[in-house]
Formats: C-alpha cells, sequence, structure tokens
C-alpha cells in the first residue's frame, strides 16, 4: 500500500501490513499518476512507527507489533515539557507505550495553515481516533476527494 512520511514531503514508501516491510523511496521517483494515500509513517525514539487503514480498519503499527483500531483497543496521548507519550491500550490492559521528544513547530516557519498536530504523529493519530468524522474519512476514497 502506498503511504506518505509524516516528517518529509519529498519521501513516500510501499508499506506491507503483513510483514511490516516499508520500502521507502523519494517522491520524485515515485510511480506516475493519483494514488490513494493510505497511511503516514514516522521514527520515534528509533522505532519505526505507521497510521493507516487496511480492509477498512484503522491500523497501528509500532515496531513489530500492530493493533486493529476498534472495538476496545484505543490510544491516548499525553505531552509534558516537549516529551510525549504513546500508548495503546486494549480493555484498559498497555499494550505498548512509546515515549519520544516532540520537536513542535520551528520558530522559523512561516507555515501559516499548520497546526500543532502536523509536527507530532501522536497528536495526529489522536486527534483522529478522537473525532468520528475524520476516523471515517481518513485513507479512504472520499477523503482523497475532498
Amino acid at each position: 500500500m502506498y503511504v506518505e512520511s509524516f516528517d518529509r514531503f519529498s519521501e513516500v514508501g510501499e508499506f506491507d501490513p503483513e510483514s511490516g516491510t516499508l520500502d521507502t523511496y523519494d517522491r520524485e521517483s515515485a510511480p506516475t499518476g493519483e494514488r490513494l494515500v493510505q497511511g503516514h509513517y514516522t521514527t520515534l525514539a528509533g522505532t519505526r512507527v505507521v497510521f493507516y487503514r487496511h480492509a477498512g480498519d484503522l491500523w497501528l503499527r509500532i515496531g513489530d507489533r500492530a493493533w486493529k483500531l476498534a472495538g476496545d483497543t484505543s490510544v491516548a496521548w499525553s505531552n509534558a515539557d516537549g516529551i510525549s507519550l504513546l500508548v495503546v491500550t486494549e480493555s484498559g490492559r498497555q499494550l505498548a507505550n512509546l515515549e519520544y521528544e516532540s520537536e513542535g513547530k520551528d520558530e522559523d516557519d512561516l507555515t501559516a495553515f499548520g497546526s500543532d498536530e502536523d509536527w507530532d504523529i501522536g497528536l495526529f493519530l489522536s486527534n483522529v481516533l478522537h473525532d468520528q468524522g475524520r476516523r471515517q474519512r481518513i485513507y479512504t476514497e472520499s477523503a482523497a476527494s475532498d
């Protein structure tokens, strides 16, 4: 599936949700034509993180473990003094946690339309999952036509 880097506009990738393999390449060398973005990836604290839609459901992969984000599986995000914590739970039981430094928006960045979630995939993930409309639209054909 086609995924985009969360951090670098110039980088895209092909992600295999079954194996977790991610092959990245420069956007300039990407196959031509319109492709539906099915997820985003980044590296946090040395760990690969991929947020994507597969078989109609949203999934989160942290390292070599993946979770379907449905039912009792949830994600919580918090930040204190520039350190973010992303926690995956299921039925109240913690499955994973990832602590990482949040760089935030560069003061020299003049992007007028950016928001905090544009610089922190954990916050982005939390915001999407807590907004039913975004949760249903993200990485779908209808989102591509918006």
